[in-house]
């Protein structure tokens, strides 16, 4: 059973999602895709998850797109008050979501010592 927070958190992603597809138009979002978003129970405080999606991920790449972020924080805010009706619109904060970067190491590792236990 989801809960509220839950459920408005993925209308907030949702919406994010799409402002950053069409509306903004910084080029160091271009490649940015929100993979999650969390909110505190009272939906006034939200974490937004976020990657590139490009595979081959350079930190310089990173640093812009958190940059860009930064500068859009108040545009993608007002773009969520638009798309989701609520009392309040969730202050958001951006988190650089590293577990496709961990989830690739660990494949990494995997190959590594399934190849070395080869005949």
């Amino acid at each position: 059973m989801s809960t509220r927070p839950d459920r408005v958190a993925e209308e907030v992603r949702a919406a994010l999602s799409q402002a950053l597809l069409t509306s903004v138009s910084d080029p160091r979002l271009s490649r940015v895709s929100v993979t999650a978003v969390t909110l505190t129970r009272d939906l006034r405080h939200g974490r937004v998850y976020w990657n590139l999606v490009d595979p081959e991920q350079a930190p310089a790449d990173i640093a812009a797109a958190e940059a860009g972020l930064a500068r859009a924080a108040a545009f993608l805010r007002r773009s969520v008050a638009e798309s989701v009706r609520l009392r309040f619109t969730p202050e958001l904060v951006f988190a650089y979501d590293d577990s496709i970067d961990r989830g690739r190491a660990m494949d990494a590792l995997l190959a590594r010592i399934h190849k070395s236990e080869e005949p």
